[in-house]
């Protein structure tokens, strides 16, 4: 229902934009370290801000993790419906305050379940089990993100884990 609401304000900001006349020349004020606003159609850049600088991707990780799930089912290395039981690493980011989206159990779920939540609920737990059911583990996992990050061109990308976050909060001392 929130992001429902969000996508119609942002509709009405856009629309409400067109309507009212604004001085072209003023750059927008953006309160965050960086910022890209680019016309689809063209793609043409029309807003940036430090748009190279180096920044935690957080959930946006979860994207490449959907991407490479996604491929494992289009080569059948995995299907929707193939079942997979978290492991005690995923269910280690249930447990935590404020991490788990939708709290896993010990008890096996679909592929599809896991994806489902991993991108709609940005489930960190989800995206871990997932990672786990493509590789065997979260760690070789990371390695096949990072190099087709780089087949893709995405050449100052590095992951370091399924579910993008951050070295403490995935349990993992020091910094990404």
């Amino acid at each position: 229902m929130r992001q429902r609401w969000i996508g119609w304000m942002l509709v009405w900001a856009i629309l409400l934009n067109m309507i009212v006349p604004t001085d072209a020349s003023a750059a927008p004020k953006v309160d965050a370290t960086g910022a890209m606003l680019v016309d689809m159609t063209t793609g043409q850049i029309l807003f940036a801000q430090e748009e190279d600088a180096m920044l935690p991707p957080a959930s946006i990780t979860k994207l490449m993790t959907a991407f490479l799930v996604r491929e494992a089912i289009e080569a059948g290395d995995l299907s929707w419906n193939q079942e997979v039981t978290p492991s005690d690493k995923a269910l280690a980011l249930t447990r935590k305050p404020g991490l788990a989206r939708i709290p896993l159990i010990n008890k096996p779920y679909t592929v599809k379940e896991l994806y489902d939540v991993a991108l709609i609920r940005s489930a960190n737990e989800a995206a871990v089990t997932l990672a786990e059911a493509v590789s065997g583990s979260e760690g070789v996992f990371v390695k096949k993100m990072n190099e087709r990050a780089t087949e893709l061109g995405m050449t100052q990308t590095t992951f370091a884990n399924a579910s993008g976050l951050d070295s403490v909060s995935a349990g993992r001392p020091g910094k990404i």
